[in-house]
């Protein structure tokens, strides 16, 4: 067997494996996502810009971007190559419990604990 560790001694919520299967995306109560090399099991990326827990992590069908969902109410979006943050989805009165993509990145879906479910369009050309 082997592991992925970083040392934290906090939950870890959600995790992603990239399309192409190379990386894995972990989002936990830290309010940090780590991007790994699967590979190497290393750590390319800290993307920290949530201010609050980490919920949900997935990448797009492309690869080339991640979504996150926060118990802050946000859903960001992420450069996977750069580990750059590129915008916030705002909507949610509420924490974001799930959010994914839909198979052409046309676009994100998010549940939130505020009963609601959000179809956000992108355009991602």
């Amino acid at each position: 067997m082997s592991y992925f560790t970083h040392l934290i001694s906090i939950q870890v919520r959600s995790v992603s494996f990239s399309p192409d299967g190379k990386l894995l995306a972990s989002g936990s109560d830290d309010n940090i996502i780590l991007l790994w090399d699967v590979s190497t099991k290393e750590i390319l990326h800290t993307l920290d810009a949530h201010t609050g827990p980490l919920r949900s992590v997935s990448f797009s069908p492309d690869g080339k971007l991640l979504a996150s969902g926060s118990k802050d109410g946000t859903i960001r979006l992420w450069d996977v190559k750069s580990g750059e943050y590129l915008f916030p989805l705002y909507g949610h009165a509420k924490g974001v419990i799930s959010v994914t993509f839909s198979p052409k990145n046309e676009f994100i879906v998010s549940g939130g604990s505020d009963g609601t479910v959000l179809l956000w369009s992108l355009s991602l050309k």
